[in-house]
């Protein structure tokens, strides 16, 4: 038996949704997965997937190192580039930059060195999508040095939906301010450091697909007694600051946790995706927020008995399926088979059989994703072994879901 419960966003009221989709649901969804050959970017459990204008680049590093392949819609990936980064006191981060007339021609890596007075200089290079033409480093600023903060300094990266910048984001655990930088070719700063608000503390900064080329989401943390809030700053193609949301999705107390979320851009707004834990219940959540009715329809996707194996499984993407006046999505969870896909409707109720991502050993790298002509595209590392810190052998998997 599936149950499905509306949750309001500023509050704890749970009630019965009318109408949720049964056990029995159609199979109007399909999977493709292509294997990627085993190297030493394949193998990194937490090697990145962005969008580079019409395809891919899948991205990484072993901390000396940054490495990079082109990977097409078809799951055709081009040779193995890398590049050795400078020495360093932290980093590194990178994305892909171009121009409009050649998006996703350059990878940027940046890093920081030279720690004095708890900051640490900040520096960027560009090199060629083919491995050559590598500049030389140049200074760009400056951020915290990781090892004089007495807080956690979490850092992300991510590449525009464009291929021509990428941006770059950083806070500490606790009070702070989250900053923002965005680069363009050759690795150049595109105007001035941007500030994405205060916290009195933040959880998972990441960049994620949204409505403007570049999207920078975090779970900020306020307030007392403390509120937990989606908080999406958008940048437009420019690297200009555009408008964004604050969604507020708890304010449970301190021993019941939400995960990450997940974000799509939907038809007149947003779709956003999370997993709960609560000491009275568990299970993924979805909500629509439209930004001009200023309303947002949350409900729970799936309880636990719902999943595979019945195990509480994190939401790890998102993605608007077609290009219909209805939204539909595709809601992806983390599992150690794997995981699976569901497609659910706008009120987050499934509607399709889920799909489920195939794993040899049960020994998965992280999922990374990017939704794409109305499918999500995903890849993650499968491991040869049933150890789960063995990640010596096996290959990448980049998969796409779709839907009819």
């Amino acid at each position: 038996m599936s149950h499905c419960f509306r949750i309001l966003l500023a509050g704890l009221t749970l009630t019965p949704v009318l109408g949720c989709s049964g056990d029995s649901l159609p199979a109007s969804c399909s999977l493709t997965t292509t294997p990627l050959g085993a190297n030493a970017l394949t193998l990194l459990g937490d090697a990145r997937l962005d969008r580079a204008g019409p395809g891919f680049v899948l991205l990484g590093t072993d901390g000396q190192s940054v490495f990079w392949q082109t990977v097409d819609v078809a799951g055709t990936a081009g040779a193995l580039q890398s590049v050795v980064v400078p020495a360093h006191t932290d980093g590194p981060w990178f994305g892909v930059v171009g121009t409009a007339a050649a998006p996703g021609n350059q990878v940027v890596v940046t890093f920081a060195a030279s720690p004095t007075a708890g900051m640490a200089t900040l520096l960027s290079f560009a090199v060629g999508i083919d491995g050559t033409g590598a500049t030389s480093p140049a200074a760009i600023g400056t951020i915290p040095d990781r090892a004089a903060t007495a807080a956690a300094l979490l850092v992300s990266a991510g590449s525009g939906q464009g291929g021509q910048h990428m941006g770059l984001m950083w806070a500490t655990k606790g009070s702070s301010t989250v900053s923002a930088k965005i680069l363009g070719p050759g690795g150049a700063q595109v105007g001035g450091d941007v500030s994405l608000g205060t916290v009195d503390d933040i959880d998972c900064p990441r960049f994620a697909s949204g409505r403007g080329d570049l999207t920078a989401t975090f779970v900020r943390t306020s307030g007392t007694p403390p509120i937990r809030t989606f908080a999406a700053r958008e940048f437009d193609a420019d690297g200009k600051p555009a408008p964004g949301l604050d969604l507020q999705l708890l304010d449970w107390s301190a021993d019941e946790a939400m995960g990450c979320v997940a974000v799509s851009p939907s038809t007149s707004g947003y779709g956003v995706a999370w997993r709960a834990n609560s000491s009275s219940f568990s299970g993924d959540y979805f909500a629509l927020y439209d930004p001009a009715a200023g309303v947002s329809v949350p409900t729970q996707i799936l309880s636990d008995e719902r999943v595979s194996g019945g195990h509480a499984s994190p939401v790890v993407a998102l993605g608007k399926v077609g290009s219909g006046l209805v939204d539909r999505f595709i809601v992806v969870i983390a599992q150690n088979t794997g995981g699976q896909a569901w497609e659910v409707d706008f009120r987050g109720h499934p509607i399709a059989q889920s799909v489920t991502f195939p794993s040899t050993r049960g020994n998965t790298g992280t999922f990374s994703t990017q939704p794409l002509g109305g499918s999500l595209f995903v890849t993650y590392a499968d491991y040869s072994s049933a150890l789960g810190t063995d990640h010596s052998q096996g290959s990448r998997l980049f998969a796409e879901v779709t839907c009819k």
